[in-house]
């Protein structure tokens, strides 16, 4: 993997689509409740959808927040919202 690459995707971070950001201060600080079967360690699912809060966290605001792709934020920043 490319330095500053993508660690979901591997492509170059100013090119992917799929980094999370936090609602509320925009920083990539942010985790998601998963299920993960515990023997094998893999991930079945996410908790929740992107639209609840109790299952999302940023460590940088260090609140329980909801999380946007990279095309929302951009759609935010171009409305001014």
């Amino acid at each position: 993997m490319a330095h500053g690459a993508c660690d979901s995707c591997g492509n170059a971070k100013e090119e992917c689509e799929c980094e999370m950001y936090c609602s509320r201060c925009g920083g990539t600080n942010v985790q998601i409740a998963m299920w993960v079967r515990t023997n094998t360690e893999e991930v079945l699912d996410d908790f929740g959808s992107f639209d609840e809060t109790d299952t999302k966290w940023c460590e940088d605001c260090e609140a329980h927040v909801l999380l946007f792709s990279k095309d929302m934020k951009r759609a935010m920043r171009d409305t001014g919202s």
